[in-house]
């Protein structure tokens, strides 16, 4: 596979990142601030801006992509698997919140959902060979395990939200850094040339 078209598909992950990071980061800043509608436009700013970026990467690296190596066979065999782990990771949340919500452990959902995102990224990181999605979901794992432990909110406390769209934020920002080749490095050595 050519360096171009794994930068391409880091991007289009690193889009996924951002959209559920902001997610994330929404049911933060709702939770945090929920008469402060104006709390809203950095979080929307930001999203923007960083989907932008991933979208940019994207398009650049595609256009430059060459596609030996991505048979049509393979990329079913892919999104198979891809489709598989999603819609395992929703059916466990589906479930996980129904048996929190019927057992009165309904604190729990945050940290367990949360739980459930950081294991669906590691069966990823072996379909795409991204060691970056390993990180991702340990982090996210890490942060279930410890962050109700010492949150003021217990498992309930809205930091956990907070703390998983940062981890998403940070691996979509880490897939489209500027690297050898790519698009923002070759907007950074443009710049230098003036």
């Amino acid at each position: 596979m050519t360096n171009h078209l794994q930068q391409s598909q880091r991007a289009i992950g690193a889009l996924f990142f951002t959209g559920f990071g902001a997610l994330w980061l929404l049911g933060w800043v709702a939770a945090t601030f929920p008469w402060a509608p104006a709390a809203l436009l950095p979080l929307a700013l930001a999203t923007a801006a960083l989907a932008y970026c991933c979208l940019r990467q994207y398009h650049w690296h595609r256009a430059r992509a060459i596609d030996d190596d991505n048979t049509p066979a393979r990329q079913r065999r892919i999104r198979r698997q891809f489709h598989l782990v999603n819609g395992g990771q929703w059916l466990a949340v589906v479930i996980v919140i129904s048996v929190l919500n019927h057992t009165g452990h309904g604190a729990w959902l945050l940290p367990a959902v949360i739980a459930i995102v950081g294991l669906h990224c590691l069966p990823l990181a072996a379909i795409f060979h991204s060691l970056p999605h390993a990180v991702t979901g340990l982090a996210l794992l890490a942060l279930a395990l410890f962050y109700p432990h010492w949150a003021a909110g217990g498992a309930a406390d809205a930091i956990g939200a907070l703390g998983a769209g940062l981890i998403l934020w940070c691996s979509a920002a880490w897939a489209i850094r500027p690297t050898p080749g790519s698009f923002l490095q070759q907007q950074d050595d443009g710049l230098n040339d003036i």
